[in-house]
């Protein structure tokens, strides 16, 4: 994979240098001290990842962003930053924008911890490596040669909503849709460890009364939203009367939390059946599970992939063939309106 790091520290540009000399099936291209000559160099040698700090001057790491990802050369980037109160919200617009990831960079300096942050880098590589190798073995895929079952009428127990990068304006577009909606909703992405609280209150500025309030705490009940805590697993048990949502700290491990197959098939477990939004998102985590839902009677309703920033997760879902409806956002949440409402 070619890779190239972007911060106007140059400190911090050598430390990732050396940590990506010491990884397997990396190679290091080039560096850039902001987003303007990185936007430069890009153009003349494009790589497949640009690791990039998010505050920086003449051109950040947002703006840089937002120009690679509809770029012709499809670099995918990587944002490791500090996470600090005042650049929270342009930290919520990367991974809006499509951002693989986000590393919480603290001070590149006395007490570091550099092998941390090599796990870390590594997790995100290997996690974009197996994106490249599912891309390649997934057929062409048509709505012809796969198409979509129809919708099965009756509620199901609960609603869920995964997906990774670039899942997060689809999210809000499909809240506005919900709010009358009486079954309980997860929410299901690729998020880093503590950043729930912020994309809560994100989620709750901008969909505002459109939606129920958002939290990331159980019991699961109709008139929640929940949002799944990064950096954990999280599992759905019976506790008496309640579905509760039991959480496991996998913040030392190598894998992308919360898994969303292990939450599916949980539910599955304890006899519940959802119907299931898939949005964009990168790999298939997830697939398995949308699959025992689908066999039990669950809707599956997949986010186009000519409107997703990473199309993997949406094309091996229609590929697989457990899809009900295959649409934009907006639509997608004019159709559970339509269905939930309908039920009634």
């Amino acid at each position: 994979m070619k890779i190239a790091v972007v911060d106007d520290s140059k400190f911090t540009r050598m430390v990732i240098k050396q940590i990506l000399n010491e990884l397997s099936n990396t190679d290091f291209c080039w560096e850039a001290e902001n987003g303007k000559v990185a936007l430069e160099k890009n153009t003349r040698d494009p790589v497949d990842l640009i690791i990039s700090d998010l505050e920086m001057p003449v051109l950040d790491g947002l703006q840089l962003l937002k120009t690679v990802i509809g770029g012709e050369a499809k670099t995918k980037c990587l944002l490791i930053s500090a996470f600090h109160k005042s650049n929270q919200p342009k930290i919520i617009d990367a991974l809006k924008a499509g951002a693989t990831g986000f590393i919480e960079k603290n001070s590149l300096g006395k007490g570091f911890d550099i092998n941390s942050l090599k796990k870390e880098i590594d997790k995100h590589i290997n996690f974009l490596t197996q994106d490249n190798i599912l891309k390649k073995e997934i057929r062409a895929t048509s709505l012809e040669n796969n198409p979509s079952r129809s919708v099965v009428k009756n509620r199901a127990d609960f609603i869920s909503i995964i997906g990774s990068a670039g899942s997060l304006g689809p999210i809000e577009k499909i809240l506005e849709f919900t709010d009358k909606i009486e079954v309980p909703i997860v929410i299901g992405i690729h998020i880093p460890f503590g950043i729930e609280k912020v994309l809560i209150n994100r989620f709750n500025t901008v969909v505002g009364e459109k939606t129920k309030p958002l939290t990331f705490e159980g019991p699961m009940q109709v008139g929640k939203v929940v949002l799944l805590r990064g950096g954990y697993n999280a599992k759905l048990v019976r506790n008496r009367d309640n579905i509760d949502i039991e959480y496991e700290d996998l913040r030392t491990d190598r894998s992308f939390t919360p898994n969303l197959d292990n939450f599916l098939i949980s539910a599955h477990l304890i006899d519940l059946v959802s119907d299931v939004i898939v949005l964009s998102g990168l790999c298939n985590d997830g697939i398995q599970g949308v699959r025992e839902h689908f066999r039990r009677g669950g809707s599956v309703y997949v986010q186009s992939p000519e409107t997703s920033v990473a199309r993997t997760m949406p094309l091996a879902i229609i590929n697989e063939g457990c899809h009900s409806v295959v649409s934009d956002p907006e639509s997608i949440g004019k159709f559970l309106q339509e269905k939930y409402l309908t039920a009634l």
